[in-house]
C-alpha cells in the first residue's frame, strides 16, 4: 500500500498515513451483519490521525441518492438498448456489462441502508479504530492537501504524497455492534 505523511502546518506534529486494508461490520442484536469501510479522523484520546468508524448519517443519505440516481440511470439505458429484436441482439454485451454494474449498485445500496440503520440507532459518536474512544472528529482533505480540521495548536493538517515507502498489511476486520464497540477483530487473507 502507499503510504502519505500527515504534518501540521503550525507545529511539530507529523506522522504517516498507512492506508491499512481495513473492513468494519456491524452485527445487529438479530446477529444479521452489514459491512462497511472506514475514514479518517482525529482522535483525541490518542492524541493522533487514526483510522475511525465511518458514522455520518448525512453522507451517507448523500451516498444513497447518488446510487439511486445511478441505479435509475442504468436502467433507463437498458431499457433504450432493449427496445427492438435488432437491438435486443445487437446490444447484448452491454447490456449484460450494465445488469453487473447494477446488480454492484443494488448489493451496495442494501449494505448503505443497513449502515443507516445502524447510524440511526446508534447513541454513541464514531469512534478511534485504535483505542475505541468517541471522542473523534473526522478529517477530510481538499484537493490542495489542506485539511478540514483545526489542531490543538491552531494549525492544519496537510497531506503530503510520499511514494518512496510502501507498506504492506493484510486485511484486517473489526466485527462491532451497532454502537461501535469491538466484538471481534480477524485477520482475513
Amino acid at each position: 500500500m502507499p503510504s502519505a505523511r500527515i504534518r501540521c502546518t503550525h507545529c511539530d506534529y507529523e506522522t504517516r498515513e498507512v492506508r491499512r486494508p481495513i473492513l468494519v461490520s456491524y452485527r445487529f442484536p438479530d446477529g444479521t451483519e452489514v459491512e462497511c469501510g472506514r475514514a479518517k479522523g482525529w482522535c483525541f484520546e490518542c492524541d493522533a490521525y487514526q483510522d475511525i468508524e465511518s458514522a455520518d448519517q448525512a453522507r451517507l443519505a448523500r451516498e444513497r441518492d447518488d446510487r439511486d440516481r445511478r441505479a435509475a440511470s442504468l436502467r433507463a439505458e437498458m431499457r433504450s438498448l432493449s427496445r427492438g429484436l435488432l437491438n435486443w441482439f445487437r446490444n447484448r454485451a452491454e447490456r449484460s456489462v450494465l445488469r453487473d454494474e447494477l446488480r454492484r449498485i443494488e448489493r451496495d445500496q442494501l449494505d448503505l441502508a443497513g449502515l443507516l440503520r445502524v447510524v440511526q440507532l446508534r447513541a454513541s459518536r464514531p469512534r478511534c479504530l485504535e483505542c475505541w474512544s468517541e471522542r473523534t472528529a473526522p478529517v477530510s482533505f481538499a484537493e490542495t492537501g489542506r485539511s478540514d480540521f483545526v489542531h490543538a495548536c491552531g494549525g492544519r493538517l496537510l497531506l503530503v504524497e510520499d511514494e518512496s515507502e510502501r507498506f504492506a498489511f493484510a486485511t484486517t476486520r473489526f466485527v462491532l455492534d451497532v454502537e461501535g464497540r469491538l466484538l471481534e477483530e480477524r485477520e482475513e487473507d
